[in-house]
């Protein structure tokens, strides 16, 4: 063991009240002071890398900047958060794209104001598609309990 209590050892201070040892508890108390300030220096470090890393993985994971082509004057639907208070009440907002998408921001034109809205909280419109390329109103084809034999 070393003789010193767990404060001494983990804070690096030392009782100096031994007259005979002044020169020993000098070093050693500097010695001390010296390898807790390498120890921190180095655990902050390691931490910051590591969080630096973590970091990245998110942004990795999240796909970073995302490349979503929105034309202006182009409706969008977006999302209210926190505007909805009800089960009864639409989640999105139709809204008109007023401008350029910057960083993963796309400035909005929603009743009569100006906003930024985030990518993520951003849906396109339902697109209607035909079965048949060039039928407008196509047929509705017969099913089971109708097909003729």
């Amino acid at each position: 063991t070393t003789g010193l209590t767990p404060f001494e050892v983990v804070l690096g201070h030392t009782d100096s009240s031994n007259a005979f040892d002044v020169d020993f508890n000098k070093h050693y108390t500097q010695k001390l002071i010296n390898d807790h300030a390498n120890r921190t220096k180095f655990l902050y470090k390691y931490l910051t890398e590591k969080m630096i890393d973590h970091k990245e993985n998110i942004r990795e994971k999240r796909g970073g900047e995302k490349n979503i082509n929105l034309d202006e004057g182009e409706t969008v639907y977006i999302k209210g958060v926190n505007t909805r208070r009800s089960k009864d009440k639409p989640r999105f907002e139709r809204a008109i794209v007023s401008g350029n998408i910057v960083r993963n921001t796309v400035p909005i034109h929603v009743r009569n104001r100006e906003t930024k809205v985030t990518i993520k909280d951003i849906r396109r419109p339902p697109q209607v598609r035909d079965r048949a390329a060039g039928n407008e109103h196509p047929e509705p084809e017969p099913g089971p309990s109708t097909a003729e034999d």
